[in-house]
């Protein structure tokens, strides 16, 4: 009787334990069901976060533009992007067999799709990564660039920033968050006039040479403008300053609606210039 009775009790915690897990699932739904956020509420969010984290079309102009420069091209065919032969730093993640993507979902059944964190993805940004700062003679993405283009008009400064923020809660751990931005300016370092954003990230991802200038000059032009970045200093920490209140903003939007309480975003100071670019005007030089 004492065995049944254990057995019994054992049952009967094991029950327990499930309806436990089932109400909070429950409540963990309901927080988060529609009709608690409803999409027009957090409009501003969704569209900041796919612009952060990137959009389908993102992930394959990267995928398409770092394969080509590793010269591992992927070859368009009818179901997806066939990457027939595995670059050797990818083979650990990928394997060495020939691979059939797709960068849109649903995928076609057979095709793998990339995402974001798909592991081609972060293999190829990685590389890069790693490459850009230990190769200082011909990295496949330099962290330094003057680029002659008939994207601009006026001379143009790009610079790729690394932001960190400290998100402090009453209720939870502090955390460390990160994020990358592209800014921009025309005029002299010492009297900036910035570009919004967009149009910083915009002739990032757009601007391709129309002509080119001697070594020698390029190197001096950007040792000059590193010379000068503690003259617009103040206002990359006024930017960042900025950018931490907007997502203070953003968070408490949402956690009005959540209720999980409030947290504040703090900018840590100075943040990490990953990439200067220098944008000169130009004209495609007929033949």
């Amino acid at each position: 009787m004492d065995l049944l009775d254990e057995q019994e009790s054992a049952v009967e915690q094991v029950h327990k334990n499930w309806d436990k897990a089932v109400e909070r699932e429950k409540i963990s739904r309901t927080r988060f069901a529609q009709r608690s956020i409803k999409p027009a509420e957090v409009e501003q969010e969704l569209i900041e976060s796919e612009q952060i984290l990137g959009s389908e079309q993102d992930v394959q102009r990267f995928v398409l533009s770092a394969a080509n420069r590793l010269s591992c091209s992927l070859t368009k065919k009818k179901q997806g992007w066939l990457l027939s032969t595995i670059p050797d730093f990818l083979q650990p993640a990928l394997g060495d067999k020939p691979r059939l993507f797709s960068f849109t979902t649903p995928a076609p059944e057979g095709v793998e799709y990339v995402g974001r964190n798909h592991p081609l993805v972060e293999g190829l940004a990685r590389h890069i990564i790693e490459d850009a700062l230990s190769n200082n003679q011909d990295p496949i993405a330099a962290r330094c660039g003057f680029t002659t283009t008939d994207t601009v008009t006026k001379r143009t400064t790009l610079l790729l920033l690394r932001l960190r923020h400290l998100l402090n809660s009453p209720k939870h751990q502090s955390l460390l968050a990160e994020e990358c931005a592209v800014v921009g300016f025309t005029s002299p370092p010492s009297n900036p006039i910035w570009l919004t954003p967009e149009e910083a990230k915009s002739l990032l991802e757009t601007a391709n040479p129309v002509g080119d200038a001697p070594p020698g000059i390029k190197q001096a032009e950007i040792e000059d403008l590193i010379s000068k970045i503690t003259e617009f200093e103040s206002d990359l920490e006024l930017f960042a300053r900025e950018r931490s209140h907007s997502l203070s903003q953003s968070h408490r939007r949402v956690r009005a609606i959540t209720q999980e309480g409030q947290i504040q975003v703090k900018p840590q100071l100075p943040m990490d210039i990953l990439g200067v670019y220098i944008l000169q005007p130009g004209k495609i030089r007929s033949s």
